[in-house]
């Protein structure tokens, strides 16, 4: 199994292999000694140093979409998977949140989807006997906020840049992953308007802020699974979806979903406020890892007059979202959210891992075509093991940027 495989199912967390058994034991003598910090720390330093060659996590030809796994291997795969899940979901008295993480972060399989984002953003309780009633005390209490929205709206009680932002927000709703009939139910997008215009009004700082809107299609697919069958590669839906799904399961789900976007934005809320302090300092980090990752693409994007933030500030209001098929962007979330550090570190490295997939291909074009380029990315035809490589790619660098400030890697040139 190739070191980025490994890692990208998660097993490169561990120590290397390659130590002799008297290095073995001072580690272990050193181990025992070390804070929970320090010896995360150095883990990840022993990844890099490990014969790790940038190099050969590189692209330095036009990226290819990835050998596509057997169909019996991945069976087998996500049987396995499956079982470790509902394990800790289902089987244990008390989840635990930190294997939650770990198994998370490599991948969470459809059918525990719901329950385990809900356990990541701490939506319910890891005491499994507590988890229904906890549901019910939340969804009565967003009940309650539902009422008092429809009620206002009835009367009209809004001025006229609330009814402005609320034009703006039922727009950006019917334009929400176009490609799929899911998003086009009528009962759907009123949902949706309804979850993002009560955000609006409950958090005046920010309010509704255009690209939220795609915040909410990786939930509304992982959530609405717990209610109907749903094919992740068409996002079909029955024609009487509207019949299937009652007043009362709409109504859950549609708390479910505002609880759970509320920790998603509470995170990144500063992407959205006066002045977007928290975009301008993901777009600097991003220039500054691309600086010394691949030097070369980032001087051929500014002598083409490109500014980085043209490039991705979609990407960092959308978390990636619309540069991926909708399945891919629910995967990626699983890492997002299983990520200690939250949405917005490890968001930097995927972005950064994206710009150098085609660094060959982007240096031989001229503004028009790299801006056509960056903002239609090739990978309609990815699959899962192709952005589990980027993931992978992004923990690499994470790890040498974030965990060793004193290491300096050498990167390769590319010319």
């Amino acid at each position: 199994m190739s070191f980025l495989a490994r890692l990208a199912s998660g097993v490169t967390r561990g120590r290397s292999n390659s130590q002799n058994p008297k290095q073995v034991e001072e580690s272990k003598t050193s181990y025992r000694r070390e804070t929970e910090t320090e010896r995360r720390s150095r883990e990840h330093r022993e990844v890099v140093q490990n014969k790790v060659n940038v190099a050969t996590i590189y692209n330095k030809k036009d990226y290819k979409p990835v050998s596509r796994t057997s169909v019996k291997d991945l069976t087998k795969k996500n049987d396995r998977t499956l079982q470790q899940f509902r394990a800790i979901i289902d089987d244990a008295p008390v989840c635990s949140l930190e294997k939650l993480k770990q198994l998370s972060w490599s991948g969470v399989p459809q059918e525990t989807r719901s329950v385990a984002w809900k356990l990541l953003f701490e939506y319910i309780p890891l005491n499994r006997d507590k988890r229904e009633a906890a549901l019910a005390k939340k969804r009565a209490e967003y009940d309650k906020m539902r009422e008092y929205y429809l009620r206002e709206t009835e009367n009209d009680n809004f001025s006229e840049k609330e009814r402005q932002a609320f034009r703006v927000i039922e727009a950006d709703v019917h334009r929400t992953q176009p490609d799929y009939p899911l998003f086009h139910v009528k009962c759907i997008q009123a949902m949706l308007v309804r979850i993002l215009t009560i955000w609006h009004l409950r958090h005046p700082a920010s309010g509704y802020v255009q690209g939220m809107n795609d915040l909410t299609a990786p939930l509304l697919a992982a959530f609405l699974l717990d209610y109907i069958n749903i094919d992740y590669d068409t996002f079909n839906v029955p024609s009487d979806l509207e019949k299937i799904l009652s007043v009362e399961k709409l109504h859950e789900l549609e708390a479910d979903m505002y609880f759970c976007l509320c920790k998603i934005l509470e995170g990144i809320q500063d992407n959205y406020t006066n002045s977007q302090p928290g975009t301008y300092r993901s777009v600097a980090r991003i220039r500054d890892l691309l600086k010394r990752i691949d030097k070369d693409l980032l001087e051929h994007l500014e002598t083409n007059e490109i500014n980085l933030m043209q490039i991705v500030i979609r990407w960092v209001f959308c978390l990636l979202i619309r540069e991926f098929p909708l399945k891919l962007a629910m995967r990626l979330f699983d890492t997002y959210i299983s990520d200690d550090e939250g949405f917005t570190q490890l968001h930097s490295y995927i972005s950064v891992v994206l710009l150098t997939k085609w660094s060959p291909k982007i240096k031989k074009m001229q503004f028009h075509e790299i801006m056509l380029f960056l903002q239609n990315l090739p990978t309609k035809e990815w699959s899962e093991q192709d952005i589990n490589m980027v993931i992978a790619e992004a923990y690499v660098y994470k790890s040498m940027f974030e965990f060793d400030t004193k290491h300096k890697p050498v990167i390769i040139s590319r010319r």
